[in-house]
């Protein structure tokens, strides 16, 4: 048979379009491998014959690629078509996700907000003589279906009480087969959007106009189009930011577990939010050190953390006596106000262990287990060498048994909350271990003689040394980005949502060698030092006192210099004549704010599309601090939602954000993890503060409001805490923070509250719909 792909997309000078997918004439799913098209007037085309006899399914995407070697794909997970008796097929397509509906092509939105009974698949040949009409349209209410009528008898000539119900196909595409022999050669449509009342919308705009082309027998035409035109208002959403540990119910044992999620998920329903934002929930353990409660230090980019497991969720004790002991201690742990991060998990370790000896045989023969580790052995195994080395044990089996538990728990946990029309958004931290389970099995991956950090900024004066290693992102980039869809595909089994923790560094990250411990002592990497020919065509003669004061050699390049960051501090600065002041003024000036914006903004082209393609979730940008100005762009382009804070305002000599002026596709929030509470913030922040605070937040046009779930709480007067300072989850000043915050209210009692569940409901349905 033939198929003809033709797909409408105005390029610019050196670009071309390309189609993927899984039939072996588009490259068998290898990017490397897919199918160049041609120009033709206005679209691009290209005609293949596939050798098929009997029914057959594939897959394809388009995707755009310069001569500079950047590849922009479309938005959502691509089409999939079910070849049946067809003899040829002519795809007539629109290219999707160019406009501010992109986001609604995501998880959030096609599983749990605006959910349609969806085919899988689009099957051909349901007509002899078949025409196909399909629209794009992400963002019709879930009540509601998609109609066309038309000029001609077949689509009810105008009439909406005989337009014809058109099907829903994965990918917010509604579709409609009709036949041709029963059509009139040119016609005209539009789509209409019908409610459960019988009221409906037509589309706006000029009419759609088709003039068939000849269409033999057993040939299918599919024109497509990219977006419906019903002027649906934008949803925005409400949602609460908590750290898993941070949880408390009457059944923990002193931490936040994964069947704490479900509560949850109960109290955001009762309020009208539907999101809940998580921090990390990867495993940090090392040696069961408080220093553990760091979240971002994974081990493991999959792994979970054993500490949030439930312990009598696994199965049966093995004796009574082990029950009550169980018991006593977990009630105990509960009692305290904050995290007790070594007692909690040496506790719970213990039990864990029992457990294990007493299940192991029956587990291991069951096939869903056997399942997990047949689907996971990829990490699982690698993970499970790494923890019995560290442990000192011969036996690997534990670590999948936890596992397993921790991954049912949480599946479970995920899957409530989308029962009660809760999305998930999960955080990816920038940097790994420099000891965990990665760095040790692959470390081409990553600089081990470097570690990641941040400048100096808002937070720390000295900069920040997270400690992490950098990414080699040359081997990352050569195996197609290999390491980072494998994280996001794993991540997609819990998550709708995410976070991108420090997304800047996707750019470039501050690159501080392992010799030195200060932040300041970093530089930007990659970037574009000068040489000293160059320093001296910028007004300074450069001399060894300028070395490690007012420059810093490059360590791979050596011979160029990067500006020190804080170099205006230096004695050797502050001794400069007048003029080489100035001129190193402008240097630094043009270094960090002017010179790499292009540069950066092709790195982040090469990166983000192929890694934010890997997963249907929601991508979320946390893009704070040192912005270069190619990063918004980047983002804007990529449809990332962009993360607003009103203490930390984007625009130029602004002190305090307005919410008023966020973008639609951006998170707004009081604060994040890192920073005081609102009440940390402003004093003490009486609760008609609060409230006007989160009613400015609410009205924001921002797609998501997402707050912590402190500022919620300071609604009240009686579940706020005496120090505010107790609320704060982390200071990045302070390497040796604690990451101890639990709420001082159980979500069994949460639950109950309801003259502030009443007023979170009430604000959150009149000022975000």
């Amino acid at each position: 048979m033939t198929i003809l792909f033709s797909v409408d997309f105005r390029t610019s000078f050196g670009q071309n379009l390309f189609v993927t997918g899984s039939l072996p004439e588009l490259g068998g799913g290898d990017m490397s491998k897919a199918l160049p098209l041609e120009y033709c007037g206005d679209r691009w085309e290209r005609e293949i014959k596939v050798n098929t006899f009997k029914d057959k399914t594939f897959n394809y995407k388009y995707f755009v690629k310069g001569d500079d070697g950047l590849t922009f794909q479309e938005v959502g997970q691509g089409r999939t078509i079910t070849l049946r008796g067809t003899r040829r097929l002519t795809l007539m397509d629109s290219w999707q996700g160019n406009d501010d509906n992109a986001p609604f092509f995501h998880s959030p939105f096609s599983n749990i907000f605006l959910p349609h009974r969806s085919s899988r698949t689009t099957v051909t040949h349901q007509c002899p003589k078949e025409v196909i009409i399909r629209v794009t349209a992400p963002n019709v209410e879930a009540d509601a279906e998609v109609f066309i009528s038309g000029s001609c008898r077949e689509l009810g000539a105008w009439t909406p009480a005989k337009a014809l119900h058109m099907k829903s196909v994965k990918g917010f595409r509604w579709e409609i087969h009709l036949d041709a022999s029963k059509l009139t050669s040119e016609f005209r449509y539009k789509f209409i959007k019908r409610f459960p009342d019988g009221t409906y919308i037509w589309e706006g705009g000029e009419d759609y106009h088709l003039q068939l082309p000849a269409i033999g027998e057993d040939e299918t035409f599919s024109i497509e189009h990219s977006s419906d035109r019903f002027g649906t208002p934008k949803p925005r959403y409400a949602g609460v930011a908590v750290p898993v540990f941070s949880l408390r119910s009457e059944n923990d044992c002193g931490v936040g577990e994964f069947a704490d999620i479900k509560l949850m998920a109960d109290w955001a329903a009762a309020t009208g939010q539907r999101f809940i934002q998580l921090l990390p929930i990867n495993d940090t353990t090392t040696d069961g050190s408080w220093r553990d409660s760091y979240p971002y230090n994974c081990i493991s980019v999959t792994a979970l953390h054993p500490i949030y497991i439930n312990i009598p969720a696994i199965g049966p004790f093995p004796t009574e006596e082990l029950e009550q002991e169980y018991e006593q201690g977990r009630a105990s742990l509960n009692g305290h106000s904050s995290l007790e991060y070594e007692l909690v998990f040496a506790f719970k370790m213990r039990f864990l262990k029992a457990l294990f000896e007493f299940h192991w045989e029956a587990t291991s023969q069951s096939g869903e287990f056997r399942n997990f580790v047949s689907d996971n052995r990829d990490w699982l195994l690698p993970y499970g060498r790494y923890c019995a080395k560290r442990d000192g044990v011969k036996n690997q089996y534990f670590y999948q048994f936890v596992q397993y538990h921790l991954s049912k728990q949480l599946s479970e946990a995920v899957e409530y909350a989308h029962s009660k029309g809760i999305a998930l958004k999960g955080d990816i931290p920038i940097g790994v271990s420099p000891i965990g389970v990665e760095a040790a099995a692959e470390p081409q991956y990553f600089h081990l003689d470097s570690q990641a950090g941040a400048p100096p900024d808002a937070f720390s004066d000295d900069g920040q040394n997270w400690g992490f290693p950098t990414y080699n992102w040359e081997a990352i980039a050569a195996d197609n980005y290999r390491w980072w869809k494998r994280r996001l595909t794993n991540m997609e089994r819990y998550f709708d949502a995410y976070r991108i923790d420090h997304i800047l560094g996707f750019f470039r990250i501050w690159e501080i060698p392992s010799c030195y411990k200060s932040g300041i002592n970093g530089h930007f990497n990659p970037a574009l030092p000068l040489d000293v020919d160059e320093i001296r065509g910028w007004g300074l003669h450069f001399r060894d006192s300028f070395k490690e004061t007012l420059f810093f050699e490059d360590p791979v390049k050596r011979g160029f210099w990067h500006p020190g960051i804080s170099a205006h501090k230096s004695d050797v600065y502050k001794s400069l004549p007048e003029g080489e002041k100035l001129a190193f003024n402008r240097l630094y000036e043009d270094f960090f704010y002017v010179r790499h914006n292009k540069f950066w903004e092709r790195i982040g082209y090469q990166k983000l599309p192929e890694i934010v393609s890997a997963s249907n979730m929601l991508p979320c940008a946390e893009d704070l601090g040192m912005i270069p100005d190619c990063v918004p762009e980047v983002l804007r382009d990529l449809k990332i939602l962009t993360l607003e804070v009103q203490r930390m305002p984007k625009e130029y000599g602004c002190s305090v954000g307005d919410p008023a002026r966020y973008p639609y596709l951006s998170v707004c929030t009081t604060g994040t993890h890192d920073m005081d509470t609102l009440r940390g913030w402003k004093g003490e922040c009486p609760k008609d503060q609060v409230r006007e605070i989160i009613r400015q937040h609410l009205e924001s046009p921002a797609m998501l409001t997402i707050l912590p779930l402190q500022d919620w709480l300071a609604l009240t007067d009686h579940l706020r805490v005496e120090v505010p300072a107790d609320e704060r989850i982390n200071d990045p000043a302070n390497p040796n923070n604690r990451w101890c915050y639990r709420m001082g209210i159980s979500l069994e009692d949460l639950k109950k509250e309801s003259h502030l569940n009443g007023e979170i409901l009430s604000m959150i349905k009149g000022l975000r719909g």
